[in-house]
């Protein structure tokens, strides 16, 4: 089976000092499984880790272990319910549940940025996080991937973080969030503040019903060194359904960055519901469906429909001699006068 190959495949990458399968790991004082300095390898199968008292359920810190978590349930546990705390490595979640954990569901944390030649993949796959939110550090030297594939992320306040490596000269960081399912959040579905040195794919996934706002991409009020650092990002195929809040997409990157870029492109958005947070409209705050804050990023040929608010497209730039590509988008209607009525570019 699928699952045997997997776990075939990472006997093979590294030796496994700890093996937990068909276990239960609850009502402990401290974490259910805590592991220092490890440079092996880590699995946990089919288990359950519930109900713990220390810092997290699962505990990884130092070292640059392999961790794999697959058909496992990570639930109820106080503070973190996957904390690793590393130099490095593999972790690997896979076919588990991560559930109503007082902190976030799953955090990765990185101790020693500066490391280099040290492999860093972090996969999150066909799970489902309810309740939790997941945050990924940046990666700055050395090879990284974050690949978030086939998850479910609902009830949770933000869904998914992840954070740059801000250094100038910083290897670029892999990021694949695709066929995710993303729905009643309470405020985002994905937060990436600021993004740099990134090479992002975000497609084909579905947010509904998110109640403020579904993707954050914003590098405003960074260091201006932020300019020379590397960013390509490209959303398509995306599904955006009766989301509530000032705004269902914001994107900005570095306002004169030539090497960031940025498209939205073969999106839907329908029915959502975006208002003005105040009664006043402010020029350089409004809420719209789609909010862009730097010329570099293109909306281009999106099904933008969503009668029930003031704006379609509504630009923030600090810049007003910038220009907004924002061209071939449907906008619910072909009438001129409609259309203009239903952008926001003072």
């Amino acid at each position: 089976s699928f699952i045997e190959f997997d776990l075939f495949f990472l006997f093979l990458v590294k030796w496994h000092s700890i093996n937990i399968s068909e276990s239960i790991l609850s009502d402990n004082i401290g974490s259910g499984l805590f592991v220092e300095n490890l440079y092996s390898a880590v699995s946990i199968f089919n288990s359950s880790v519930q109900n713990n008292s220390g810092s997290a359920g699962v505990n990884v810190y130092n070292g640059s272990a392999d961790l794999t978590i697959l058909g496992s349930e990570i639930v109820y546990n106080n503070e973190f319910g996957i904390l690793t705390h590393t130099n490095g490595g593999v972790r690997n979640v896979t076919y588990s549940l991560i559930k109503s954990n007082s902190g976030p569901g799953i955090a990765v944390r990185l101790l020693d940025k500066t490391i280099s030649n040290v492999p860093q993949k972090t996969i999150l796959t066909y799970s489902q996080i309810n309740n939790n939110s997941v945050e990924i550090d940046g990666w700055c030297h050395g090879k990284s991937q974050i690949n978030v594939t086939g998850n479910v992320f609902s009830y949770s306040v933000y869904a998914l973080e992840i954070k740059s490596c801000i250094e100038r000269q910083a290897t670029t960081t892999n990021v694949i969030i695709s066929y995710n399912e993303f729905f009643n959040n309470k405020k985002l579905a994905v937060l990436i503040r600021p993004m740099l040195n990134m090479d992002a794919i975000l497609e084909f996934n579905r947010f509904k019903k998110q109640e403020y706002g579904c993707i954050l991409i914003r590098n405003e009020h960074f260091d201006e060194d932020f300019d020379e650092s590397t960013t390509t990002a490209l959303l398509r195929y995306n599904e955006f359904y009766d989301n509530s809040g000032s705004y269902v997409v914001n994107l900005g990157l570095s306002t004169y960055s030539q090497l960031q870029n940025l498209l939205f492109t073969w999106n839907y958005l329908k029915n959502n519901r975006i208002t003005q947070p105040f009664k006043l409209v402010s020029r350089n705050k409004v809420a719209a469906v789609i909010v862009v804050a730097s010329s570099n990023v293109i909306v281009m040929r999106n099904i933008i429909e969503n009668p029930l608010s003031n704006y379609e497209i509504g630009v923030q730039l600090e810049d007003q001699s910038l220009v907004v590509n924002t061209t071939y988008n449907w906008l619910g209607n072909t009438d001129d006068h409609f259309i203009v009525n239903r952008l926001f570019h003072r």
